[in-house]
């Protein structure tokens, strides 16, 4: 369009002016998403690890230890049962298992069923050795009611020792009675003359004694083996429990569901 001068005509664009007591609209500026860092974990948590490997685990190591405990008690049972602990009492008398008791020299009446008896030679505890114990003069004399002399000459199958009370009392012979009734039981002097009482109980057989300290001894170690196992196994499945327990918790440092990871803000 023509114009004086020469001058050009050049539209004026008007800028609209916001009202008063109005804002204008900001423009929302885009936050960056926070990727994880490089190395990371996967966004994806792993899965939890089962805790029922480490409960039998445990469960059978407290098992182990029970059966232990069952197998010491039998053992020490068996071994004690070994032992002359009825001999004599702890106020050094004769105990249970006497069946007979009589001082030396001296004769008695005793009631003698169809066993085999040793014959213990209780004395005051001198604290010596025992190879230094005295025994009898001459032999034991038993004889029954019509006549018949037992045979008292013969030693024990299983050397005994036992004590109580200040008083220690030593095996030194042993006999058959194969006919029960009353017997007359004569006791000689003893080797120096000193004061002592005889006393007559069961005899123990050498087979199941030796049987018994046999497996005695092997249930000992099978006992310490045992209580070994089982305490490895349980210590062991404690700790596989716990870390077990620890990897079932959610990590503080993996992405959450909408990918970020802990801490970071909200887009």
């Amino acid at each position: 369009m023509p114009g004086t001068g020469g001058a050009r005509y050049r539209p004026q664009v008007s800028t609209p002016v916001p009202q008063h007591g109005t804002n204008p609209t900001p423009h929302p500026t885009p936050h960056p998403v926070p990727q994880p860092p490089a190395g990371s974990r996967s966004a994806a948590p792993a899965a939890p690890r089962s805790t029922r490997g480490a409960k039998v685990l445990t469960f059978s190591g407290a098992f182990v230890l029970l059966l232990t405990l069952a197998l010491s008690i039998g053992v020490a049972r068996v071994f004690l049962g070994l032992l002359p602990l009825g001999v004599v009492t702890s106020a050094g008398e004769p105990g249970p298992a006497v069946v007979a008791s009589l001082d030396a020299p001296g004769a008695a009446e005793v009631e003698l069923a169809a066993d085999r008896y040793a014959v213990y030679v209780a004395q005051p505890s001198s604290g010596g050795d025992a190879d230094d114990a005295v025994g009898l003069a001459t032999d034991l004399l038993v004889s029954a009611s019509d006549g018949t002399v037992v045979d008292t000459s013969r030693g024990t199958q299983v050397t005994m020792t036992t004590g109580g009370g200040g008083v220690t009392a030593h095996t030194v012979a042993s006999f058959t009675i194969t006919e029960p009734g009353t017997y007359t039981v004569i006791a000689p002097a003893t080797e120096d003359g000193s004061p002592a009482t005889v006393l007559l109980a069961p005899d123990q057989d050498f087979a199941p004694f030796f049987a018994g300290i046999f497996g005695s001894i092997l249930g000992v170690f099978l006992a310490i083996g045992l209580g070994l196992l089982g305490v490895l196994m349980l210590a062991g499945g404690i700790v596989w429990w716990v870390l077990a327990r620890r990897t079932r918790l959610p990590s503080a440092d993996l992405p959450q569901a909408d990918g970020r990871l802990p801490g970071a803000p909200a887009v």
